[in-house]
């Protein structure tokens, strides 16, 4: 049974991971290049990872689990940063 969870957590951890690495990218395209971008997916990735690191078979993963929500732009990072802009215009 540890093995199915295993492979359940790495289904969900690669996609979660390879969306973070895209929002972080389009990030960095649009601050740092000054690139136009897409908009970034909002918690999709962080959602993936979090499920991910919860299903894994080991007890230091399910404390860590909450990094997901951070490490990936369209969770935690860019909501505070939206609503931050939005009250800047008010």
């Amino acid at each position: 049974m540890k093995y199915v969870f295993m492979i359940i957590s790495a289904v969900c951890i690669l996609p979660g991971a390879a969306i973070a690495i895209g929002n972080w990218a389009g990030v960095y395209k649009a601050a740092v290049k000054k690139e136009k971008t897409g908009s970034w997916i909002p918690l999709i990735g962080g959602i993936l990872l979090l499920i991910g690191l919860l299903l894994f078979p080991h007890d230091l993963t399910k404390k860590l689990c909450w990094i997901g929500l951070i490490a990936d732009w369209g969770c935690i990072p860019g909501i505070v940063y939206s609503v931050a802009a939005v009250l800047r215009r008010k």
